[in-house]
């Protein structure tokens, strides 16, 4: 059996290929980019550290991640979901064996998420290249964007997806608060921050947690990733900002669809342009 390489040294022109649909037969021409960028989303690249952590507790082989997504080693889009992940430097590969790098594994928690959602994306070559040349003013056009891409080393023939996937990435990572037409550095948000020991000495009470009883009635028939979040919503008179409404709702999502799958239009996958299980 071939060993598989390190995600960080794929043969980018075993990931062109794969990405344009050549299969290695030989009856396409393709070329190769000078700069590292992912062919799925931050979004997708999520989903599959949730899969190598939930399942598998951050370490597996390639077979159990492909099995968890519902795919095959030998597929063509398992692979370039793969590859696109350690892009973002969320996991690395090792003889046939996956392992979330310590990005990867904060990306999984929802006290650090939002933070590593930003690290991630400013990780891949691409994405900082242009982050860097627009800091403080504004990006151009779809067109002029691909053209910027392709100066950066990015093949033509892969501009408009590069490009796709950028865009996607950027409002995931909450790059595109402030508008599409500017990359502008999300400010970390107060769930990312480690309660402080100083807690304990605020005026009010902290809101007391359930009781052993309610716990082990309500909570316990549900999986514990959804009992942990319910735990997360605050009480009934409790005062909850839209930011927090907001990550709360992003950690939901992403969990849900882990968990039971989506089905129709409007679901993350849907919105990252890529089916996991396919």
């Amino acid at each position: 059996m071939t060993e598989e390489p390190a995600v960080s040294d794929v043969d980018p022109d075993v990931v062109d290929a794969e990405a344009q649909g050549d299969e290695g037969n030989g009856t396409q021409r393709y070329e190769r980019s000078r700069i590292r960028f992912p062919y799925t989303d931050l979004a997708t690249a999520e989903r599959i550290a949730n899969a190598i952590y939930h399942e598998y507790g951050g370490n597996c082989t390639m077979d159990q991640l492909a099995a968890a997504v519902k795919s095959t080693t030998t597929s063509s889009s398992f692979k370039v979901r793969v590859a696109s992940a350690g892009t973002f430097d969320v996991l690395k590969v090792r003889k046939q064996r996956v392992e979330l790098t310590d990005l990867g594994r904060r990306l999984v928690d929802p006290h650090t998420r939002s933070q590593a959602r930003v690290e991630a994306f400013l990780r891949v070559p691409l994405y900082k290249a242009i982050f860097d040349d627009h800091r403080g003013g504004i990006l151009p056009l779809d067109s002029g964007l691909e053209s910027e891409i392709v100066g950066h080393g990015v093949t033509t023939s892969q501009k408009d997806r590069a490009r796709q996937v950028f865009q996607r990435s950027a409002e995931y990572a909450g790059f595109f608060d402030h508008g599409r037409d500017r990359l502008v550095m999300p400010a970390p948000i107060e769930a990312d921050t480690p309660p402080s020991p100083d807690d304990s000495m605020d005026e009010e009470e902290p809101p007391q947690p359930p009781s052993q009883d309610q716990d082990s009635g309500f909570l316990s028939n549900l999986h514990p990733i959804v009992a942990g979040l319910v735990r997360m919503l605050p009480g009934q008179n409790d005062q909850w900002p839209a930011d927090k409404q907001k990550a709360w709702l992003k950690v939901a999502q992403v969990n849900f669809e882990f968990l039971y799958g989506s089905e129709g239009k409007g679901s993350a996958s849907d919105h990252s342009g890529e089916d996991l299980t396919q």
